[in-house]
């Protein structure tokens, strides 16, 4: 008791100068401490924080949006994406939907925007479309991906 702490860097961290501070960094950290007592003597320590990432990416190949709470929209989940743009287009190759938003966790809740199925603000007759997806995990490596999406009414 009595001393003080410095911890660095701050970043992630509830606070740098207590003894037990929450840490939350987005990325592995090293966080170097150093602690002085009453007395003047002081002593250096360090822990890393160590995040994994699940870098991972679905679109389902079909959907049904006919307003049975079941499978109304079409999402692309993904978890540990910095980035991505997601365009389906139809068989004459026109772009019917696009998306570039934070995507759906795999577990389904949160946001997203979603594709319901309509275009121009009406609804599309099922039909198989084509999708594209391109986009960056957050460890910096890069995804793309082409594919078949089935609506059915």
């Amino acid at each position: 008791g009595g001393g003080t702490y410095q911890w660095n860097p701050s970043a992630g961290l509830s606070c740098n100068n207590c003894a037990s501070p929450q840490a939350n960094p987005t990325e592995t950290t090293t966080y170097f401490l150093s602690v002085t007592d009453a007395n003047g003597c002081s002593a250096p320590d360090s822990v890393t924080v160590t995040i994994n990432v699940r870098e991972v990416k679905y679109v389902p190949n079909m959907f049904s949006p006919n307003d049975d709470g079941k499978n109304d929209k079409l999402f692309f989940y993904g978890e540990g994406i910095k980035w991505f743009q997601f365009v389906i287009y139809d068989r004459w190759g026109e772009k019917i939907f696009e998306d570039s938003g934070p995507p759906l966790p795999l577990g389904g809740a949160g946001g997203g925007l979603g594709w319901d199925g309509t275009f121009r603000g009406k609804p599309l007759n099922s039909a198989v479309f084509v999708y594209f997806l391109k986009g960056e995990f957050i460890s910096g490596n890069p995804f793309e991906e082409k594919g078949n999406i089935t609506l059915i009414r």
